[in-house]
């Protein structure tokens, strides 16, 4: 850990410490300040965590800013920002804009912390090209974010829409106490994120109540999805998400020891015969088993593993 008082003081004293890779709290770790020399450079920080208002803020003393001046500039190969906004904050998106696209091309992955929903959606779709992992708040999602989400699609890996505590759960037990999901009625939009993000690996939405009937009706098409965790509704109890998994797990044994198009013909009959399973366990399992590549779902008790 740094100690902040040298730190604030000189910032070239960073400069020694040559295996560093993350700042973390830059509120409290780091000012830029006028002894800060604008042309040093920490090349081996690849993670910054730290409000909006400190990294443009050049001196908090007299809050004087000087957009444009940014400490993104002293950090060339950050790839990772932890960035949050205060109530008050006056840094324009386009200045953030600006200094991202000078300062640090390699950054591609946003967590927002807690960003109000108006803030989050500029940020995320003007403030940056081709963003590879998003995260944010789920009290915070709304159409419009999904929209925004979508300017990505093509780059897009990781999107995880965190519960308020960021912890995530994993319990024995079903959550008979589920929060209630503000954006259930809207499930529909948020399935367009799966259909046209064709990269995406990683999709952690826990709090969200996801319809089957609105994921059956069109494929979704990140087929190299690794990670999923999600609700789904009907899937309410510990016996059905257990059932529901098992098929998948087993499912996905059975398709490694058989061809697949033995596995598809099977299907195929199955439907036309109408002995496919329609209980909402089989059309879960259905629906994992289209992934070769996931690896880890969870379901509302715990992580299952293929």
């Amino acid at each position: 850990m740094l100690d902040s008082n040298v730190v604030s003081k000189n910032g070239n004293h960073i400069r020694v410490v040559k295996n560093l890779g993350t700042l973390p709290q830059l509120d409290m770790l780091l000012q830029s300040t006028p002894f800060m020399d604008h042309s040093f450079q920490h090349r081996g920080i690849v993670r910054l965590e730290a409000s909006v208002d400190q990294v443009f803020k050049f001196d908090p003393n007299t809050g004087i800013s000087a957009f444009g001046s940014s400490l993104l500039m002293h950090f060339p190969n950050l790839e990772s920002w932890l960035v949050y906004f205060h109530e008050d904050h006056a840094v324009p998106i386009d200045s953030i804009k600006t200094e991202v696209k000078r300062c640090c091309t390699k950054l591609t992955n946003i967590d927002t912390w807690s960003t109000k929903r108006e803030i989050l959606r500029r940020f995320i779709a003007d403030a940056f090209e081709n963003l590879t992992t998003i995260s944010f708040a789920y009290s915070e999602l709304s159409e419009d974010v999904v929209m925004t989400l979508l300017f990505h699609s093509a780059t897009i890996i990781s999107i995880t829409a965190f519960r308020g505590d960021r912890k995530p759960v994993e319990r024995l037990g079903f959550l008979m106490e589920q929060e209630r999901d503000h954006f259930q009625k809207s499930g529909r939009t948020l399935q367009m994120l799966m259909r046209y993000c064709p990269n995406l690996e990683v999709l952690e939405i826990e709090p969200h109540l996801m319809n089957m009937d609105h994921v059956e009706q069109a494929q979704w098409g990140c087929k190299k999805l690794k990670r999923l965790r999600t609700t789904i509704k009907d899937l309410d109890t510990t016996e059905k998400i257990e059932r529901a998994l098992l098929s998948w797990t087993r499912g996905k044994k059975l398709k490694g020891e058989r061809k697949n198009h033995e596995m598809e013909e099977e299907e195929r009959l199955s439907q036309m015969n109408g002995t496919e399973d329609s209980s909402i366990e089989g059309r879960v399992a259905r629906h994992l088993l289209a992934f070769e590549n996931l690896e880890a779902v969870w379901l509302g008790t715990w992580t299952w593993y293929a």
